[in-house]
């Protein structure tokens, strides 16, 4: 069941395969209240996602250094069987 993903904007073929696999895809941005199933970085904004909230619990952050857009949906899907 395809959920919230908070993406950095310099992920946009990230962005676009989870939009293709139905998920809902919002920018990451500082400082923004997230409400989301999972967080994609690039590393470098770890911190910054930490903040994320996902139902009253952390998201995942998930790295999207050196993975594939499509590796990145499969560690999203595989992140939101784990809940």
């Amino acid at each position: 069941m395809p959920g919230r993903v908070a993406v950095e904007p310099n992920l946009a073929p990230v962005r676009a395969a989870l939009e293709r696999e139905g998920f809902e895809v919002v920018p990451l941005e500082p400082g923004a209240t997230l409400q989301v199933d999972a967080i994609v970085v690039t590393g470098m904004s770890e911190n910054l996602a930490g903040r994320g909230d996902a139902r009253g619990q952390r998201a995942p952050v998930i790295d999207a250094r050196g993975l594939s857009a499509e590796q990145v949906v499969a560690e999203v899907r595989r992140r939101q069987l784990g809940r």
